[in-house]
């Protein structure tokens, strides 16, 4: 048996998400070149862990110990799984993603090894856009800032207001 056939799925992933890291690549210049890839070091971070996720329950609750060996339905049981956890659409939507980098990873990996493409992930995303969170103002209201500035020293007063110009916002700094 081949390394390839005995290693585990979570080593699989990780290995197929590889292929596509293209930290410290310009994105410009790998666009020119016809190359897909993650440039964010969090990018590759968010999807290797939910990559490997999704492995780990494919993995438990069928038994399949090869990427290669995904289908759509472990895909869609799989957000179906997430839905049950009752996991937002906003993170269904990022394990999606990961989901499609994923199959990415694995098509590169698949030609560089001589091996069948495995196609598991549906053209069309199953989580609806419109279930999304709407974006919201969470910028401080002039009152808000003034309750702030009246518990505070001048010192750091002084440095709120910095932020405030700057669009920080003071819970995220400190």
């Amino acid at each position: 048996m081949s390394r390839k056939t005995r290693s585990s799925i979570v080593f699989q992933i990780s290995q197929a998400i590889t292929e596509i890291n293209q930290i410290g690549i310009s994105k410009k210049e790998a666009r020119r070149k016809g190359e897909e890839g993650i440039h964010s070091i969090k990018q590759i971070k968010e999807t290797l862990s939910a990559a490997q996720n999704f492995g780990k329950w494919i993995r438990d609750e069928y038994g399949v110990r090869s990427i290669y060996n995904l289908t759509e339905e472990h895909y869609r049981s799989y957000l179906i799984h997430l839905i049950e956890l009752k996991r937002s659409a906003g993170h269904r939507q990022n394990v999606e993603t990961a989901l499609r980098h994923l199959q990415k990873g694995m098509a590169i990996r698949s030609d560089r090894l001589g091996l069948k493409q495995t196609i598991f992930v549906p053209t069309a995303r199953l989580t609806d856009w419109r279930q999304l969170k709407k974006a919201e103002d969470r910028s401080y209201t002039q009152e808000e800032f003034e309750m702030i500035l009246s518990h505070v020293s001048d010192n750091v007063g002084d440095a709120i207001l910095l932020q405030r110009y700057i669009g920080l916002r003071v819970r995220g700094s400190m």
